[in-house]
């Protein structure tokens, strides 16, 4: 098989299987996509643990709100790169490292 016939599929495959994250489990992406055009970090790791974070039961009371504002467009009027950075930076502010929410 050619090359260019393995990454097609290869490309296509994993289209298709991106598409099973919950709409919480999105934003995860769209964070550290906005993160990335900030100059902000992030790993693999930090968008795995955001998705663990929001499977199943634990987000499915939040999905709705999920959607609503699951667009980039969304997250940039309501986010501005200082907030990006302390969600994938600082302990304690809601980043996936398992420092939680902290409005309280």
């Amino acid at each position: 098989m050619r090359p260019v016939h393995i990454a097609l599929i290869t490309a296509v495959g994993l289209g298709l299987f991106s598409g099973c994250d919950n709409s919480c489990q999105q934003i995860c992406d769209r964070m550290a996509r906005y993160a990335e055009e900030c100059d902000i970090p992030v790993d693999r790791e930090d968008i795995k643990a955001c998705k663990d974070a929001q499977a199943g039961a634990a987000s499915r009371g939040d999905r709705a709100i999920c959607r609503e504002y699951n667009s980039g467009n969304v997250i940039r009027e309501e986010w501005d790169c200082d907030d990006v950075r302390a969600y994938f930076n600082e302990p304690g502010s809601g980043a996936p490292d398992g420092g939680g929410d902290t409005d309280g």
